[in-house]
């Protein structure tokens, strides 16, 4: 939470104003001041991260099957599923936690139009190996990049990459604006489409170029990213001081592993992958016990949905859902709480071996 003077500092703005949405002047500046943090030419904010996929699938105009990925957010799916599209599941690699180039391959079919893969805790995926097999294929590459603000990756944003990237700036991420999102796209025809498609299709006043919806950001959700924009430099200082502690106690840890990347500097969620001697569930709940709140994350597979009639043979992705947890890792947490999540998970696994 930002402090509550600087936000309500941009809220006596916009009462000022009487301007609370219909692409108002804070949405813009938010628009600008993101494109300019992040390195990218262009961001179309929308209403959440789930509607920006969903736009980008429409605005695309995708039919067909689209090769994802089952370890992640169930919004990944649900939108593939929600624009008339089929989800094609493809397994991951132990190290990236993102959909296999290989499995990518050995899943394509004449049928199939898009990648939909997802830089998982802000691991980039393999980016370049995709890439080509979506030029090979003649298919569309979008990133779900809710986890990446802020990450680089050879150079660049990792937002930067494919046809599309969506994020998310849902309350639980490094940036939020309360409930938001967004679009990287270098495609300018593109950008202008969802840009029509988030304001009911609109091209004019009384105009209107195909079928639209409303994902408008509004003005006092745009406040709240101004505000914390302001505050970025420390937010990511502060994580990563956290992230780097949490690794450091984490490594002489038996049975415990952290997922990483040398070309990131950290990630925005802080995974440890189990040994499969240490029984997942039981960490998870003893952790709850000594009141350490965990997540599985992600749990359960995506292909184990009931609305998914496909379901694929994963093995890593099965592996890696059933041995992941998340510990809580936020940017007003201190060393001290560090400390006692890394000591309390210590004596959970002791008191089981």
């Amino acid at each position: 939470m930002p402090p509550l003077e600087v936000y309500l500092s941009f809220i006596s703005e916009i009462w000022d104003r009487a301007w609370l949405t219909n692409d108002g002047p804070l949405v813009r500046r938010l628009e600008a001041e993101l494109a300019d943090f992040l390195g990218i030419s262009d961001i179309v904010l929308v209403s959440n991260g789930t509607i920006a996929i969903q736009l980008v699938i429409r605005a695309m105009e995708l039919q067909g099957k689209i090769l994802t990925t089952p370890f992640s957010y169930v919004a990944t799916s649900s939108s593939i599923v929600w624009e008339g599209c089929t989800p094609r599941f493809c397994d991951i690699d132990a190290i990236s936690m993102s959909i296999a180039p290989d499995s990518v391959r050995a899943q394509i079919t004449d049928d199939c139009v898009a990648i939909l893969a997802t830089h998982v805790y802000g691991l980039p995926s393999h980016v370049e190996e995709l890439e080509d097999i979506a030029r090979q294929y003649g298919l569309k590459i979008i990133y779900d990049a809710a986890h990446c603000f802020g990450l680089n990756y050879r150079g660049k944003s990792l937002l930067s990459y494919g046809d599309a990237s969506t994020v998310s700036f849902h309350a639980t991420k490094t940036f939020h604006t309360i409930e938001g999102g967004g679009i990287i796209t270098e495609d300018k025809a593109l950008a202008g489409r969802l840009r029509s498609i988030r304001n009911f299709g609109h091209s004019g006043p009384e105009k209107f170029d195909g079928i639209g919806t409303n994902a408008k950001l509004s003005e006092v959700h745009a406040a709240m990213g101004l505000v914390n924009l302001g505050m970025i430099d420390e937010i990511l200082r502060s994580r990563k001081r956290l992230y780097t502690v949490y690794c450091e106690l984490l490594e002489p840890i038996m049975g415990v592993s952290v997922p990483s990347n040398q070309e990131v500097e950290m990630l925005s969620y802080m995974p440890i992958i189990l040994d499969r001697a240490l029984p997942r569930n039981q960490v998870w709940e003893a952790l709850k016990i000594k009141g350490v709140e965990s997540r599985r994350y992600f749990y359960p597979l995506l292909s184990q949905l009931p609305y998914i009639d496909n379901p694929t043979d994963v093995p890593c992705a099965d592996r890696i859902s059933e041995s992941v947890l998340c510990l809580p890792f936020y940017t007003s947490m201190n060393m001290d709480e560090v400390h006692e999540v890394v000591s309390s998970l210590k004596q959970v696994i002791e008191a089981i071996e």
